[in-house]
């Protein structure tokens, strides 16, 4: 079980059956998760008589608790328990399972072994869109040091174009407002340069090395830390969503990057012409109009990092560069942050510690 995907609210389990040989006028039916005395989550799936021989409840989603979560750093063993009981409290069945809580920064990318339904995420049909959407969730621009780093990228814009304002949607010409856009990249992408981030490998993760990848917290990396593509582009990502436009992220073979959109997709009633509007977009050739047609931008994380310093220029034909050859290749993916939140994909909490050592 993964915090990103109970976040997105897809169900963990597909389906509870009870079976009674009378009717019984008031069940309770729950299901909790726990390890000990630790509760990840649980939730009442059914409260009320049980007419028939048989009660099917499908697609159960427990919501996982933050403040449970928070503290899991390594995979744990856990219980899924369903219980059934009467309106006096006797418990009347009850069944165990093992299950898996992942750890807090792991994105799957094997996908959710668990999908379906019709709420939330999963209206993101299959398994490997499911995957990739649920990036999403790591991208969280409400967290206190993406908050800084825009207040700085601010200044960068002032520095750059004398206007420190991140207006670009409200600019009635296009041409200009894309320019406005494309500015407010670079300044972000300068602040982050001015942070000191160091290039490094990811977080140790041997065991989840065929399914997932870890990503450090953005304060972690922001703060002078250390970052892998990954870490520096889904900061990057939470800063540009923080002052109001729309990023999206670049998977090519081995490495992944920022893309944002150069115009305003919802502008309009029925939202913009050219926008596919899914939470992610493995076509190539809708990939490639999006470029060549000027309507998604590009730009490497990497090079802001300590060594490296790319101007932003040669930091945007860098990543045009990577992105052709994977779309050449027929293996690019793009994950729409703002879709996917419009799906449910929302994101994590941001874990952070105050002085006294409380979550």
């Amino acid at each position: 079980w993964s915090w990103a995907s109970s976040n997105a609210r897809i169900p963990q389990v597909s389906n509870v059956v009870v079976a009674v040989s009378a009717p019984v006028p008031h069940a309770l039916i729950e299901v909790t998760v726990s390890d000990g005395d630790v509760r990840y989550g649980s939730t009442v799936v059914h409260e009320g008589p049980i007419d028939s021989r048989i009660l099917r409840v499908g697609n159960v989603h427990v919501p996982l608790s933050a403040t449970s979560m928070a503290q899991v750093e390594e995979r744990r063993a856990a219980e899924c328990v369903v219980t059934v009981s009467d309106g006096g409290g006797t418990v009347l069945a009850r069944v165990r399972r093992s299950v898996e809580i992942q750890p807090r920064d792991l994105w799957l990318w094997v996908g959710d072994p668990r999908r379906g339904g019709a709420t939330g995420a999963a209206q993101v049909s299959g398994t490997r869109e499911l995957s990739r959407s649920l990036l999403a969730p790591f991208v969280r621009p409400n967290h206190r040091e993406v908050a800084l780093v825009a207040r700085e990228a601010a200044d960068q814009l002032e520095t750059a174009t004398g206007d420190s304002s991140f207006c670009a949607f409200q600019i009635p010409d296009v041409a200009e407002a894309e320019r406005r856009v494309d500015s407010s990249v670079d300044a972000i992408y300068r602040a982050l340069v001015a942070r000191k981030i160091s290039y490094s490998e990811p977080p140790p993760g041997w065991d989840y090395g065929c399914e997932g990848q870890r990503i450090r917290d953005h304060g972690d990396v922001a703060r002078g830390g250390l970052g892998t593509c990954m870490d520096t582009t889904v900061l990057m990502a939470a800063v540009i969503e923080q002052v109001g436009l729309f990023p999206v992220l670049v998977l090519v073979p081995g490495h992944i990057f920022i893309g944002y959109w150069r115009r305003n997709p919802h502008s309009g009633l029925r939202g913009a012409e050219w926008y596919p509007d899914v939470p992610v977009v493995f076509d190539e050739s809708t990939i490639s109009t999006l470029v060549e047609g000027g309507f998604l931008g590009l730009i490497e994380t990497t090079t802001f990092t300590v060594g490296k310093e790319t101007p932003p220029g040669r930091a945007r034909v860098s990543a045009r560069e990577a992105l052709r050859a994977a779309v050449e290749d027929s293996d690019a993916t793009l994950i729409d942050v703002v879709a996917a939140r419009r799906a449910g994909v929302a994101p994590l909490p941001a874990v952070t510690q105050r002085a006294d050592g409380v979550t």
